[in-house]
């Protein structure tokens, strides 16, 4: 490539022309007419998006050069671009149930005051990804010192948790549920499948009303006599009220013990990271390293990458989230590197190069 347009090249394991983005790599044409085929599956993009806006704003000012503090910033960026996409259709889902001719199984949902609540935090939130802890490693703490979070910061985390529940129960509410009705042995889709599916359905709802390529309907009926724009709201916030009724029950238990109250879902109590040694136990980080103090994971900020994850195996405390950045260094600094060198743990790997 010579010369782009934009002046930089972003690859973050990204679609790099979009020919994925309608979830179906085969639909463009070359210009002989030949089928543009590159690759069936790449990363959400959502990284490439995100460093592609950090990038324009830092030339867009200033001496239009980035410098090696703002790399670290964009390094550090933990803001969740599927939120942007997806909280539109939560919040408009909800303005639907809220509407005076709307079906009694929608308006209760609406009238549910966790589900008010849980949506004035969707619709404030910035989409940023903070622990909300006063000892949660967000991008600017370090080993040796913590800044408290902010209040707008307690919310973000607090929408995060929210969110992040709520994709879990969503995925499994439509694309789950569609194809265990054909036949429980059917393998379901990966996380970045189940989410581009999802956005597309979504996107698209007033065309396709939720039927994929394949034929299938994956808004199932949710109820008898709903037409299907009032299905797809009440799966979506059905999907709400069932994240909510977990983060207060027994799965979410060794995080948030069973309370009630949207506000003690601080997302650094559930998004922990535990760096595991070949010779585990006490080599594992935590304990080693200092980091007693965190027996159950190293809460910190970012996206979760495994929604199932989240529902299924919650007493992990998401410790194999590929966590990308490294807690702090023995004098208490960051690491600038994704993966940093020798951080594994394992005398089999050999040193990682930075």
């Amino acid at each position: 490539m010579v010369n782009p347009p934009l002046g930089f090249v972003v690859n973050a394991n990204n679609d790099p022309v979009g020919n994925t983005l309608d979830n179906d790599p085969l639909n463009q044409l070359r210009p002989r007419g030949e089928i543009f085929y590159l690759n069936y599956t790449y990363d959400f993009g959502f990284r490439a998006g995100r460093l592609t806006e950090l990038i324009r704003e830092a030339l867009a000012s200033g001496d239009r050069k980035i410098s090696l503090d703002e790399a670290r910033r964009f390094q550090g960026d933990v803001m969740q671009l599927e939120g942007r996409r997806f909280v539109p259709h939560i919040l408009a889902a909800y303005e639907a149930a809220k509407a005076a001719d709307a079906p009694p199984e929608l308006a209760q949902l609406a009238q549910d005051p966790r589900i008010q609540e849980a949506i004035k935090f969707l619709r404030s939130w910035s989409f940023n990804t903070p622990t909300g802890l006063p000892r949660g490693f967000d991008y600017n703490d370090t080993a040796t010192g913590f800044d408290v979070p902010t209040e707008k910061e307690i919310q973000d985390s607090i929408a995060t948790t929210i969110f992040n529940v709520w994709a879990s129960r969503f995925v499994r509410d439509t694309i789950d549920a569609t194809l265990e009705a054909i036949s429980s042995q059917l393998p379901k889709p990966g996380t970045q499948f189940a989410v581009k599916a999802l956005l597309h359905l979504l996107d698209n709802f007033a065309q396709n009303q939720g039927i994929g390529k394949s034929g299938l309907n994956f808004f199932p009926l949710a109820a008898e006599g709903l037409t299907p724009e009032q299905n797809h709201d009440l799966l979506i916030l059905r999907s709400l009220k069932e994240a909510l009724d977990l983060l207060a029950g027994d799965p979410f238990a060794p995080a948030f013990n069973r309370l009630t109250n949207l506000q003690d879902y601080r997302w650094g109590k559930l998004h922990r990271v535990t760096f595991k040694h070949v010779l585990s136990g006490p080599f594992n980080i935590p304990p080693a390293a200092e980091f007693e103090e965190y027996p159950n994971g190293i809460p910190t900020d970012g996206r979760a990458r495994r929604r199932r994850r989240l529902e299924l195996r919650p007493r992990l405390r998401c410790e194999r989230l590929h966590l990308r950045r490294r807690p702090g260094t023995a004098d208490g600094g960051r690491g600038d590197a994704p993966r940093p060198a020798g951080l594994g743990g394992d005398p089999r790997r050999g040193e990682r190069p930075p």
